[in-house]
């Protein structure tokens, strides 16, 4: 994790340098206030683990974007899952996601644009699972020095076991945007986010992104 925030922060700082240094000289078939962009995005993703389970979870993903030429772009993202899923007593919940990631984007129609996503992902997702407790207990009456023991008293309780699961890892996806006008584009997207030891992780997405 620390190693993403600090590659994330120094492409950050580079992003910013270049930009003042490419507002003096072009802007790279962009409009000066089409640079950057932000977008917003859900998706159904599918997490499996070893065991081969697949949980089905849903994710709201916000991304931030610098064009460093029309066909060149870098994003950060940061994700949240929106719902929860359970299969037998355990159920789990996208945490976090977040990365960087290269963008390169190929025109195929005025208001139409293929595209391709390679970089890296944080990952995290909670667990809980349930379990059920007994309290067994045994009543005894006494009668005259005589002990009779009568049937045990069972108290159940459930208890709920958590754990996080972690991944760090490559990434790679492609989507598809269509351009309402030159500021707003609609975005459908297949990202492998993480092909870990542990669990992988998919989506299959929707969204928008606004330039300015």
């Amino acid at each position: 994790m620390n190693f993403l925030v600090k590659l994330t922060t120094c492409t950050l700082v580079f992003l910013l340098s270049f930009s003042v240094y490419a507002q003096t000289i072009q802007y790279n078939n962009y409009q000066p206030n089409q640079q950057y962009y932000l977008g917003v995005s859900i998706g159904h993703g599918i997490h499996v683990e070893d065991s081969f389970s697949e949980f089905a979870l849903t994710t709201l993903t916000t991304r931030l974007g610098y064009n460093y030429t029309s066909n060149i772009g870098f994003e950060l993202r940061y994700g949240n899952g929106l719902s929860e899923d359970e299969i037998g007593s355990l159920k789990r919940e996208l945490d976090s996601l977040m990365g960087i990631y290269a963008v390169y984007t190929y025109s195929i129609h005025k208001k139409v644009n293929l595209f391709g996503v390679v970089g890296i992902t944080d990952l995290e997702i909670k667990q809980s699972q349930r379990i059920n407790v007994n309290d067994t207990s045994e009543a005894g009456n006494s009668l005259g020095g005589v002990t009779s023991i009568t049937a045990p008293n069972i108290n159940q309780s459930q208890h709920s076991i958590k754990k996080d699961f972690s991944e760090t890892g490559p990434s790679l996806g492609a989507g598809i945007e269509y351009k309402v006008i030159n500021r707003a584009r609609w975005i459908v997207e297949a990202m492998l986010y993480v092909d870990g030891d542990d669990v992988d992780y998919g989506q299959i997405s929707g969204g928008f992104r606004i330039s300015f």
